[in-house]
């Protein structure tokens, strides 16, 4: 198999989640594929399972590893209530200050360093035998893994969280923080030997070249870096729903961000991982 970088990004219901059952259409050419889906989305696992019942795809053991990264909270909304209970007390000025004797209870927040978490001590189930599986670190997964992560929204918010705590107003300084994370994040998804799939949202953003509105990955992480983010990998898919219901992707589209490696330059394509050069050695 060859190693593939890609971002498949859209507006809710584009058809991201369930096009991830056609890699699977690969077994032929590519017959020790396994796919490992981590699930931070709620309902990333059921767009799958429509995929593999509108693909007729039958899977064996050992061929898809899932696994939902859940926080720890016992009782929910005890954050929020805090840091409300809080901010209804200060000004506006105090709200987006740092509390220089504390530390705004950042500790509390643990949903990015849940997803770290599940990436070096992986823990999922056999989508088949529904039995655990311990795979370790990601950076252990082999050529023929293809680790999907669906998807970026939720980690955006966690990297938010950990970096203000029960502080409700943000500051120019939180973004450089959370483009750090973000962009070491990345890093060590680019650098495992195994292929990656992320899924990710949609936004539109002003862009300063073109002087338009543009439609890019969803970063919420300040618009420089939402210029640059898809440079960082191979391919950068668009998915989006037509006014028909039917779903495509596009490789090129008019004010889309893509990225073009190893599918085509072209619009309305049929969201189906083997139709195109993916993952196939030339």
């Amino acid at each position: 198999m060859k190693q593939e970088k890609i971002i498949l990004y859209g507006l809710g219901c584009s058809g991201k989640s369930s096009s991830i059952a056609t890699l699977f259409k690969l077994r032929d050419s590519c017959p020790n594929l396994r796919v490992i889906f981590l699930c931070t989305e709620r309902n990333a696992l059921s767009g799958l399972e429509w995929g593999l019942k509108h693909y007729k795809i039958k899977l064996e053991e050992n061929q898809l590893i899932t696994c939902v990264i859940r926080n720890n909270k016992k009782k929910a909304f005890t954050n929020e209530l805090r840091a409300l209970t809080t901010y209804s007390k200060q000004s506006s000025s105090e709200s987006q200050k740092n509390d220089k004797n504390g530390n705004m209870n950042k500790d509390k927040y643990t949903d990015f360093a849940n997803i770290i978490s599940g990436l070096t001590t992986f823990k999922g189930i056999d989508y088949v035998t529904k039995k655990e599986v311990t795979l370790g670190n990601v950076g252990d997964l082999e050529f023929e893994d293809i680790l999907v992560i669906d998807g970026l929204t939720p980690i955006m918010l966690a990297i938010w969280e950990s970096v203000k705590g029960d502080r409700v107003g943000g500051v120019m300084a939180d973004y450089q923080v959370v483009q750090y994370w973000l962009k070491r994040f990345t890093k060590n998804l680019i650098d495992i030997d195994a292929s990656v799939i992320l899924l990710a949202h949609a936004d539109r953003i002003y862009d300063e070249i073109s002087k338009e509105d543009k439609i890019r990955i969803g970063l919420d992480a300040g618009t420089a870096l939402a210029g640059k983010y898809s440079g960082s990998w191979g391919d950068v898919i668009y998915a989006y729903q037509a006014p028909s219901g039917q779903r495509y992707w596009a490789g090129k589209k008019v004010g889309v961000e893509t990225a073009v490696r190893n599918f085509e330059e072209k619009d309305k394509l049929e969201p189906n991982f083997s139709l195109y050069n993916f993952f196939k050695e030339n």
